[in-house]
């Protein structure tokens, strides 16, 4: 693996350990107690080996992935943003000329669905 390589999965591991803090801020500190279910989430992510290849961040209370390596990202490279809500997930997928990709689920599980979302913002390269 190159030196660039090495670095781009540092910086993506480094932006998930980033959000890891928001969202134990978000509720330890603020009490956003129906935010806990990202936890799990962002853990079968990373058990997943997607924090070496993507970047994390968040918008609000949403948490978002791409593939940019800073978290300035384009409309016309893909994203992925995740919302907690009381009843479930509702995970879309965004690339500008594309049509939205929305999943809303009743339960809190990563799902094959989502994987499959994220299956394809693999495919776009890392700017």
């Amino acid at each position: 693996m190159s030196d660039e390589s090495q670095q781009i999965e540092q910086d993506f591991q480094d932006s998930w350990d980033k959000m890891d803090e928001f969202f134990h801020r978000l509720v330890e500190t603020y009490h956003w107690e129906g935010h806990r279910p990202i936890f799990n989430i962002l853990a079968e992510m990373r058990q997943r080996g997607y924090d070496k290849q993507l970047r994390a961040g968040q918008s609000m209370s949403t948490f978002v992935l791409t593939r940019a390596r800073n978290h300035h990202y384009r409309a016309h490279h893909g994203r992925i943003r995740l919302d907690v809500k009381s009843t479930g997930l509702q995970v879309n997928y965004y690339k500008k000329d594309e049509e939205k990709i929305e999943i809303v689920t009743d339960s809190f599980d990563y799902t094959d669905e989502i994987d499959a979302l994220i299956q394809r913002l693999l495919q776009e390269p890392i700017t």
